[in-house]
């Protein structure tokens, strides 16, 4: 705990903590990747056709955490799908 660094999200004024040695460390594996970014695809798509809701804009959310590799939900539950090498 002596190694954390918060960090403010400004949108909602929500305090994290977030260890610094983990910070935006890869932490998805290859399947869970593909499916975030399947889905995020799928749910985007929304925004343009079917229902054309606006709530399809929530795909961008795993369409990110899938491309980028690093979901910051993750981290306080000590989460990880990526390999142990």
């Amino acid at each position: 705990m002596a190694r954390q660094m918060r960090i403010l999200v400004e949108s909602q004024s929500i305090p994290f903590l977030i260890p610094q040695n983990k910070m935006l460390k890869k932490n998805l594996g290859s399947v869970d990747r593909v499916v975030r970014v399947v889905a995020g695809a799928l749910l985007l798509a929304f925004v343009f056709v079917g229902p054309q809701t606006p709530w399809g804009y929530l795909g961008l959310v795993p369409l990110v955490t899938g491309i980028v590799g690093f979901c910051p939900a993750y981290c306080p539950l000590g989460l990880s799908t990526c390999r142990v090498r």
